[in-house]
């Protein structure tokens, strides 16, 4: 029986081979030869145990090939293993030809030891603002060191400097710091409000305001500390002088230092001078000071003097003279006073008088006084007296009395001499 129909479409050489044997095996059948057991179309005949095999050989697929020993009678079948290149294992899917991949889908897993061939590298990680996916088919060792931290010093930073995103690709240690800026010397910019500040080199001002704004309490102030300090330059600002104070104002300073004069009114007629310590000029002419805290000194408001009054240069009113016992010369000084008080010693003294310093037409008086024992003498005048009634006075020889002269310088080394009173 034949089952290749004549004519219709032409099959393939294949399908012509597989035709043929199923046309051979249906001529030799006695019964059914083809079932269909558990979705597969089997040979019948075979399940039933009968046939016979006339050759066995071996395929070579997949990478495994082989050879067959007496292959017509008793086979001996030797397969030989090569590159096994399947496309699928247990759902583990390898694609690709030249470059492979392997994919694990599902609840498959890779286990074992790695004794292939992936290759480590040094590492080249960088910290970046958003995660990016790298190339290289390196591995990282667990022993490798990793590129974390900058061992760069950081730049100095200034003032007025713009905010910056920076191009480091590595982070910096806990420790790192930036460096300061020296101390400033200058401040430039916008006003500003300056809160609790303190300035140890100079402000300098050169266009700007320095502005003191009054809070609630009216207690803003500027304070100059104790020193050498000073506030000097020209006033070219908005500040009012006062024409005219009413009430009781109060003006308080602690110091007022000048080189110059203090210009009262108009500058042309009322200038107060210092001249020296303690002595003012207006307008020239010396005014007495008040001398305030010195008790040694007549205020100005006036007192009670209890000491003598000294004329300037002199030493006191009345120049004392206490020559010893026996021939002594006093000599008068009349440059430190026109009153010259002599007082005989006690045991009485013989008196040479002597003049000193004496000025042309100068008027002065000599006092003499006795002592309390014995009676003193004179025992000459200075030289050239001329006496008012043409001879020296005797002395008054009585204790505890006192004979008073007086004198006027009429030339060189001559004097006219005056009885002023005795015995007194």
């Amino acid at each position: 029986m034949s089952y290749i129909a004549e004519g219709g479409e032409k099959i393939t050489s294949s399908e012509g081979v597989t035709l043929a044997n199923l046309n051979t095996l249906a001529n030799s059948a006695t019964t059914e030869f083809l079932a269909k057991v558990g979705g597969v179309v089997v040979n019948k005949a075979q399940s039933a145990g009968s046939g016979t095999v006339t050759s066995v050989s071996v395929t070579t697929a997949n990478g495994v090939s082989g050879s067959v020993a007496t292959s017509t009678t008793t086979p001996a079948i030797t397969l030989t293993l090569g590159a096994i290149t399947p496309t699928s294992v247990n759902s583990v899917v390898v694609s690709g030809s030249a470059t492979p991949t392997l994919a694990v889908t599902g609840t498959s897993s890779i286990s074992g030891s790695n004794t292939g061939d992936q290759t480590g590298g040094t590492p080249s990680i960088t910290l970046g603002t958003a995660n990016t996916a790298g190339s290289s088919p390196n591995f990282l060792r667990r022993d490798d060191t990793i590129l974390a931290f900058d061992a760069t010093a950081p730049s100095t930073q200034a003032f007025g400097d713009a905010a910056a995103v920076g191009v480091a690709t590595v982070a910096a240690r806990r420790d790192h710091k930036h460096a300061m800026m020296s101390a400033p010397t200058s401040v430039t910019g916008n006003a500003g409000t300056v809160t609790g500040a303190t300035f140890t080199k100079t402000l300098t001002v050169d266009t700007g305001n320095v502005r003191l704004s009054g809070d609630a309490g009216n207690t803003s102030y500027l304070s100059i500390g104790a020193g050498a300090t000073s506030v000097s330059g020209s006033n070219t600002g908005d500040n009012t002088v006062a024409t005219a104070l009413t009430g009781t104002p109060s003006i308080t300073v602690n110091t007022v230092t000048t080189t110059g004069n203090i210009e009262l009114g108009n500058a042309s007629d009322t200038t107060i001078t210092r001249v020296s310590s303690g002595v003012l000029a207006i307008e020239g002419n010396n005014i007495l000071t008040a001398n305030v805290g010195d008790t040694s000194k007549l205020p100005l408001a006036g007192g009670t003097m209890t000491g003598k009054i000294v004329k300037a240069g002199t030493t006191e009113v009345g120049k004392t003279y206490t020559p010893a016992t026996g021939s002594q010369t006093v000599t008068i000084d009349c440059s430190v006073n026109n009153v010259h008080v002599v007082t005989g010693h006690a045991s009485g003294t013989a008196i040479t008088f002597a003049i000193s310093n004496a000025t042309s037409s100068q008027p002065f008086i000599v006092s003499i006084l006795q002592g309390s024992s014995t009676v003193s003498t004179i025992a000459a005048w200075f030289a050239t007296v001329r006496w008012a009634g043409g001879s020296a006075p005797t002395l008054t020889a009585t204790l505890n009395k006192r004979d008073t002269f007086g004198f006027i310088r009429t030339g060189t080394d001559t004097y006219d001499g005056f009885i002023i009173g005795q015995n007194a």
